[in-house]
């Protein structure tokens, strides 16, 4: 009740389809199918919707679960985190915790190592030829910081070295798909001397990234 009652369904509501206000309620094209003429209302007072074309409906919560593919659990943390609403647990399975707390985990460590990339595409003279290029393909620093693009540098372990400092061990490094097994034995960085773009879920959170090679030679 407290996410629901924070909770902004006309802004929600606003990132899928444009609402226009009419009284109390606002009305906009459905974001469930096509149409032309808007049929979907919004109330922002109960928090619900409804579609006089194909009768899809529900809450603040049904809406985010249906748009963003969660479910209940994740559709109230994904509000709760949005809105600033504390979440307290009652009683939870203890493999079911240990499973939440290693994906905040690796979320965690994802998150630290795409600012690690980002800082060293700016401030780092070995990233000078990736900003050029960067500059070169029409993208201006406004948008490349916007969407968190950085630079993987070239040594082979800079990732691992700076994450097991921070106190992240091999096996996250290895689940998060940021380090590798060398044929020799040992772990190595996966991206070296890459442009690095951050691939983020529905609420923002790092799941891994894409890369660009600078070099013709590397393979992608």
């Amino acid at each position: 009740e407290r996410v629901k009652e924070a909770a902004d369904i006309v802004e929600i509501v606003s990132a899928y389809t444009d609402l226009q206000q009419r009284g109390q309620d606002y009305w906009g094209n459905c974001p469930f199918h096509d149409e032309r003429t808007p049929s979907f209302k919004v109330n922002p007072r109960d928090k619900l919707y409804y579609c006089f074309g194909c009768e899809a409906s529900g809450d603040v919560f049904r809406f985010v679960e249906e748009k963003e593919g969660l479910d209940f659990p994740q559709a109230v943390e994904s509000l709760a985190e949005r809105y600033g609403v504390e979440l307290e647990r009652e009683s939870e399975d203890p493999r079911a915790e240990e499973k939440r707390r290693r994906r905040a985990r690796l979320w965690e460590l994802l998150e630290r190592t795409a600012k690690f990339y980002e800082r060293y595409l700016w401030e780092s003279p070995k990233a000078d030829r990736a900003r050029a290029y960067l500059a070169q393909r029409g993208l201006g620093e406004e948008v490349l910081r916007r969407f968190g693009v950085g630079m993987a540098p070239s040594p082979w372990d800079q990732v691992l070295t700076g994450s097991q400092r921070a106190g992240f061990k091999v096996e996250e490094l290895l689940a998060a798909g940021l380090t590798q097994k060398g044929r020799q034995g040992g772990h190595y960085d996966r991206f070296r001397n890459r442009i690095t773009f951050p691939i983020r879920d529905q609420r923002g959170r790092v799941l891994g990234f894409g890369a660009r090679a600078l070099s013709r030679d590397e393979q992608p």
